[in-house]
């Protein structure tokens, strides 16, 4: 993506600001190029991930941001009725939600469920770490996939196209890992 006479790579860029005109910054990985005076200059090199086969369609992916307050209801008893394929959650800060979230997170995985588990603040990626009900240890001892640097928006579409591929959970691991993610073994 070239915008400002800056580059950024497509998985690290965000939009950080509603209308600016230099809103595009690459929060933590920063910048891949530039262009100056006529000429692209290219300041670091990116190889992408490739999913080991193409993915015939995107399949359904829910998205969740974590609250302060409690979750729902109606989606929760709707994400039990219908599991869908996928679930991305957005934590707080680290990997931290309410203990609801991880209960309601291990029942879909039950179900056959992937879930992965990013944050939504604008750098930086979830790691275990806090183990009070809803911290990121309960995510990890649950066995959600932590997105690694990937946003929630991005996650989603990755999660989406990777089981539109007919990755499991391996090629999951191997997808998120890319991206400085993980699971507990």
């Amino acid at each position: 993506m070239a915008l400002g006479a800056e580059l950024h790579a497509a998985d690290a860029v965000r939009k950080t600001h509603t209308h600016a005109y230099e809103t595009f910054k690459s929060p933590g990985a920063g910048r891949i190029g530039l262009v100056a005076d006529g000429d692209v200059v290219v300041e670091r090199t990116r190889h992408p991930y490739r999913l080991p086969t193409a993915p015939t369609r995107a399949e359904r992916v829910v998205m969740l941001t974590a609250l302060l307050g409690g979750m729902d209801q109606a989606v929760e008893q709707a994400l039990r009725d219908d599991p869908p394929p996928g679930l991305v959650v957005e934590a707080m800060g680290g990997g931290n939600t309410q203990a609801q979230l991880v209960e309601l997170a291990r029942t879909v995985m039950a179900a056959g469920t992937d879930v992965v588990l990013t944050t939504r603040t604008s750098a930086g990626r979830v790691r275990p770490g806090y183990g009070f009900p809803g911290g990121s240890n309960t995510w990890w001892d649950a066995g959600a996939i932590f997105a690694g640097t990937l946003g929630g928006l991005k996650s989603r579409v990755a999660l989406a196209l990777a089981l539109g591929a007919g990755a499991d959970r391996e090629a999951l691991l191997g997808l998120f890992g890319w991206y400085g993610g993980g699971a507990r073994a």
